[in-house]
């Protein structure tokens, strides 16, 4: 071999060495050499990086439907992707179509637009069981209601409480019907008319036996501790703790009313309006005439915390009420159809065709999303909201900056679900094929 095709040789590799060194440099730093086609100049350009979690982990990552190799394993020919959690570096500022994909679970899926230098971050993302439901029990289609604690339903048609750890019914006397019910401490015992019910033990007491004849307007207090009757013209109140009875001394009439630590609320109406009445039961006195617009459907519903619900079906219309304030109307929602208290300062709320939030300390009004069905009821998850129409059910995954939808179940007809966010597990009456019954429905 000659000298001066050695030297060739020799540049040649110097060459190529310091090409490659350059490219890898500009690699790690975060550059790439971007190409305009019809001007035919080359130019340095910013990379971007998409930073991704899931819950649970392990997902495989789908950008603009190709799998996503690690840089090792293309430069060793291999089949080794990306999967969750991970960082990948590099990508070319634009528009990209991002899936996340695990065995037995819904794929996740967002369009998202990289800028040059651009890091995103998704947080942790939800990735939720693609599940089939499953069936407890036979039950007609009809509402149904979920204790406090989430370990017992009430089938309010069929008149049975189940007891979802064991998938079966409790034993109740023949004839006895559970209207009215509410659930009492926490969902230790159930109220339903005259009937008390142990749920440790299924014993059986009557309100009758315990606090006397001709007992009306049966409700309870936020915890469930105390029982409030009306008896005699008098409102009266029976603690669960030690069966003492206290006469309240506040004049009655009342078709709802509503009591919250030493404060009475009731709706009465007159000619042209309705009108919200709160008394101190410490003093015995009003303290409050609020004015509201006429209707005969208001009902007074006691949340825990320091607000309390007013709402009017007819006038689709939410009050929040504070009794301790000298204005007690903290704020009002008008066209509201379903809620839920995120917090103690936050809703989230719909009208039927949209997901809002309130932030009712700055009295922030954030829209969420919009669905192209009419959604009937709404519940709250950790980073997701589960919503339903007449006919589905669908999750709305908030963990990330970026919301995604999935319809999880889709049926002729979905009745009134219930939603235990402990277990992540939802539970509803349905006509499945040929059969109708109670099922529950694993989401996480």
């Amino acid at each position: 071999m000659t000298l001066k095709r050695r030297r060739i040789i020799f540049y040649s590799f110097v060459g190529l060495f310091v090409v490659i060194t350059i490219l890898i440099s500009l690699y790690a730093s975060g550059y790439t050499i971007a190409f305009r086609g019809l001007k035919n100049k080359y130019f340095l350009q910013k990379t971007s990086m998409l930073w991704l979690e899931s819950e649970p982990a392990g997902a495989t990552i789908y950008l603009n439907g190709q799998k996503q190799k690690t840089f090792y394993s293309k430069l060793l020919f291999q089949d080794q992707y990306f999967t969750t959690p991970t960082k990948i570096k590099n990508l070319t500022p634009g528009k990209y179509d991002i899936s996340l994909e695990l065995d037995g679970y819904w794929p996740w899926q967002k369009t998202i637009e990289l800028a040059s230098g651009q890091s995103q971050y998704f947080g942790t993302i939800n990735l939720f069981k693609k599940d089939l439901p499953i069936k407890i029990m036979d039950a007609k289609v009809q509402d149904i209601s979920l204790s406090p604690d989430g370990k017992f339903i009430l089938l309010t048609t069929d008149n049975k409480i189940i007891n979802l750890a064991k998938d079966q019914e409790v034993p109740l006397p023949e004839k006895e019907k559970l209207q009215n019910a509410q659930w009492l401490e926490g969902g230790k015992k159930l109220l339903a008319n005259n009937l008390l019910l142990n749920l440790d033990n299924y014993q059986i007491q009557y309100l009758n036996n315990l606090v006397g004849e001709d007992v009306q307007k049966i409700t309870c207090d936020q915890d469930g501790n105390k029982i409030f009757y009306i008896t005699n013209q008098e409102l009266n109140c029976f603690s669960l703790r030690n069966n003492k009875i206290d006469n309240l001394e506040i004049e009655t009439g009342y078709n709802n009313y509503l009591v919250k630590n030493d404060y009475f609320l009731t709706i009465t109406n007159q000619n042209k309006n309705s009108l919200l009445k709160i008394y101190s039961l410490k003093d015995k006195t009003i303290l409050r005439n609020i004015s509201l617009p006429l209707s005969n459907d208001y009902v007074l519903k006691n949340r825990g915390g320091k607000y309390i619900d007013l709402y009017s079906e007819k006038l689709k219309t939410l009050y929040i009420l504070n009794p301790q304030n000298i204005n007690p109307l903290i704020t009002s929602i008008s066209n509201i159809k379903t809620w839920r208290w995120f917090n103690d300062s936050n809703i989230i709320y719909s009208d039927g065709w949209a997901i809002k939030q309130l932030d009712i300390s700055n009295d922030k009004n954030i829209l969420i999303t919009r669905i192209g069905r009419e959604i009937n009821d709404i519940f709250l998850g950790e980073n997701y909201i589960v919503y339903a129409t007449a006919k589905d059910l669908n999750i709305l995954d908030t963990s990330g900056n970026k919301n995604s939808t999935n319809t999880i179940l889709s049926l002729e007809e979905i009745t009134t679900p219930v939603f235990n966010p402990e277990e992540n597990t939802i539970y509803f009456t349905a006509k499945i094929g040929q059969q109708e019954g109670l099922y529950k429905m694993y989401i996480k």
